[in-house]
């Protein structure tokens, strides 16, 4: 998969990565309100530190080219400055936890 575009990587390990997901997201949709957001940013965290990984570990190191390189390096960005928001507010519910 992906060959074609300059990269090699696995369908499954993104398949997996996309069902992981959706399993995640069945579980948090059986929360009561109160305890779906802290659960919804925990999710969030986790998702995201896995698709830096994914990112940096099988895409960024088997890129082919000069331009699929570039443009995951701009995905990467988007992908680090979602993960760093998403700790802030669970960083921030944990602190109102704590009180």
């Amino acid at each position: 998969m992906g060959r074609d575009k300059g990269i090699r990587c696995s369908a499954a390990r993104i398949i997996n990565h996309k069902v992981k997901g959706a399993g995640d997201l069945a579980e948090l949709i059986a929360l009561d309100s109160e305890k779906f957001g802290p659960a919804y940013i925990d999710a969030m965290v986790v998702g995201h530190s896995e698709a830096l990984a994914m990112t940096d570990g099988d895409f960024l190191e088997k890129a082919e080219n000069e331009a699929v390189t570039k443009h995951l390096g701009e995905v990467r960005g988007h992908i680090s400055m979602h993960l760093g928001s998403a700790k802030e507010i669970q960083n921030m519910n944990h602190e109102l936890e704590a009180k």
